[in-house]
């Protein structure tokens, strides 16, 4: 059955019309985010029901991860085509059907292929937003916009933790994986009806096979592209590395409660959304090189503090979770910046930028998850030292390739 056309194309709307609601466009990314948090406390105990080890299940998290990745690149090339909506409303369904198919899993293999096909359906989301914003506005309103969203879009996973955590707790790990079906299905709904184009047919451009990969070898290749791009990946290849690695240390080694961790899991969104709103209040009175590189320091800082407070008190949960507050609060300077700048390098190729670039910081953040997978990490101070040399790496390519630039 085809999908709805919306009631008239989006060059025809008046200018308030130009653009889905923020809060929709929010809910796009925020759904996935949501689906790659809410259950990290139930890692353990879904573990214990398949009778696997811990690091089968956290592989889950990994290839979630890689998928939204792998696809990213195929949703911006795509949208730049054919346009965003009919894009993002496909991807919502395939996101619905491998959530029913998660919450059905009879073993951890289903539970990993049905996890890809979430990740699939999950990879417009974080391209779709921000192209379509970038789309309708110009940069100084994309900037204020792209922040906006970036608070709202942090409420995903600062609530998904605790969400999870209760829902474990009452209910079981299943459940939340049917929260996922659910929460994928209302968008769906509402998309239907709120999601407008905002790339009219004069401004799409088809890009066929080695065309598309030229595309983006031209962004590899330019040099403000990278210097906006690597930080944000590393970043990210740090905050899933913690972020798959924290429910097997502090609920299975130093048995935090699912609801208490819960509430640790959602100090990096809350310092991020604390960083987006300091973005917003910054935007246009403080240079963006600035607030990459306050953002960048930060990331360091966070992780050095965990290794400090590991070697002098030993493995306490408050003082290994607590300094990622600030790791979120620097992503929150870092990302919203430098997303913008590396979507504005090639104006031809917004659609790409933003996949890539996504692509980048999601890939990167799978390589983080099956890092500390294959390393075992089962200590605060080591995983610290992880986070902290992703934040030093983080601005040390950003203070290399945008030498010169301001």
């Amino acid at each position: 059955m085809p999908l709805p056309a919306p009631e008239r194309p989006a060059e025809a709307e008046p200018p308030e019309r130009r653009l889905a609601p923020l809060w929709l466009l929010s809910a796009l990314p925020a759904v996935g985010l949501f689906a790659s948090s809410a259950y990290l406390p139930s890692l353990p105990a879904m573990a214990r029901d398949f009778g696997v080890p811990t690091g089968q299940v956290q592989l889950t998290v990994t290839a979630y991860l890689a998928a939204m990745a792998a696809f990213m690149l195929v949703v911006g090339p795509w949208s730049d085509r054919i346009g965003r909506r009919r894009i993002g409303l496909c991807s919502l369904v395939v996101f619905f059907v491998g959530s029913v198919a998660a919450w059905l899993s009879p073993s951890v293999g289903w539970l990993l292929v049905a996890r890809v096909v979430q990740g699939i359906g999950a990879s417009s989301g974080m391209v779709l937003s921000r192209a379509m914003v970038r789309d309708a506005m110009n940069d100084h309103e994309a900037a204020r916009a792209n922040a906006q969203m970036g608070m709202s879009i942090a409420l995903a996973p600062i609530v998904a933790p605790m969400i999870g955590g209760l829902v474990q707790q009452a209910f079981g790990w299943r459940a939340n994986l049917l929260l996922f079906a659910v929460l994928g299905l209302a968008l769906c709904i509402a998309s239907v009806r709120g999601l407008v184009e905002t790339l009219p047919p004069h401004r799409r451009h088809a890009q066929r096979g080695w065309r598309l990969l030229s595309g983006y070898l031209q962004l590899l290749r330019t040099k403000r592209f990278m210097a906006n791009t690597l930080p944000v990946a590393i970043g990210g290849m740090g905050i899933f590395a913690y972020n798959t690695q924290a429910p097997v240390l502090l609920v299975g080694d130093l048995h935090v409660s699912a609801a208490a961790f819960g509430v640790y899991g959602a100090l990096p969104p809350l310092g991020y959304v604390l960083g987006n709103f300091l973005t917003t209040r910054w935007t246009g009175r403080v240079p963006q090189r600035k607030l990459i590189e306050r953002g960048c320091s930060l990331l360091a800082l966070s992780g050095t503090l965990v290794v400090l407070l590991g070697w002098m008190f030993g493995p306490i949960a408050p003082l290994i979770a607590g300094p990622m507050l600030l790791f979120g609060l620097g992503n929150g300077l870092l990302m919203p910046t430098a997303s913008l700048r590396s979507m504005s390098v090639v104006p031809t190729l917004v659609g790409s930028s933003a996949a890539l670039s996504g692509g980048m910081r999601m890939g990167a953040g799978s390589l983080g998850s099956l890092l500390v997978v294959t390393l075992a990490v089962h200590d605060g101070a080591t995983l610290g030292m992880l986070v902290g040399t992703m934040g030093l790496l983080s601005l040390a390519c950003f203070l290399l390739l945008s030498r010169g630039e301001s």
